[in-house]
């Protein structure tokens, strides 16, 4: 395939061709005939033009990178993997931030520290229960009481327990 029919195929310029192949973007797909004129294997280039371009920066490293080899760089396709997996990855982060900003997800820590205060709330409503209810039935006995206390205690050190327990496993 010429450079003008490699152009049309891809959607561009035939400049654009000439420049990725004066700048070694496409290199390895690219064969030059005794006349001059460039050959050029669409699908290795099609290959090497995913991964060798990018509007923003010059790859530092690989078989296009300025005072690289083309035949001793990293093939293109595991380049091309390689970016996709980055480009995947910022999107990730991206709708993580998002669903973030959404209230969709929050953060660990301020739950842990909401719900902190909630069972510390509810641990110091549970142990007045006792003098609440002998404040309003004063026929309740001291041991009565201590009764309650106790029950009470022993309910929330069992939930405490088997917190540390499942925290554990």
């Amino acid at each position: 395939m010429t450079g003008r029919e490699y152009a049309r195929h891809r959607g561009c310029e035939p400049s654009a061709v000439r420049q990725a192949i004066k700048a070694g973007r496409i290199s390895a797909s690219v064969k030059r005939d005794a006349a001059g004129d460039y050959s050029i294997d669409p699908k290795r280039a099609d290959l090497e033009w995913a991964a060798t371009t990018y509007a923003d920066r010059v790859p530092l490293t690989g078989p296009t990178a300025p005072g690289g080899s083309a035949s001793g760089g990293e093939d293109p396709v595991s380049l091309m993997e390689a970016r996709h997996r980055l480009e995947l990855a910022k999107a990730q982060l991206a709708e993580m931030d998002l669903a973030e900003r959404r209230g969709e997800i929050l953060d660990a820590r301020e739950v842990e520290a909401r719900m902190v205060g909630v069972f510390s709330s509810c641990k110091t409503k549970l142990l007045g229960v006792p003098s609440r209810v002998r404040q309003q039935d004063p026929t309740l006995t001291k041991p009565q009481v201590a009764l309650l206390e106790s029950t009470i205690r022993e309910a929330l050190e069992g939930l405490a327990a088997s917190d540390l327990v499942e925290a554990e496993a």
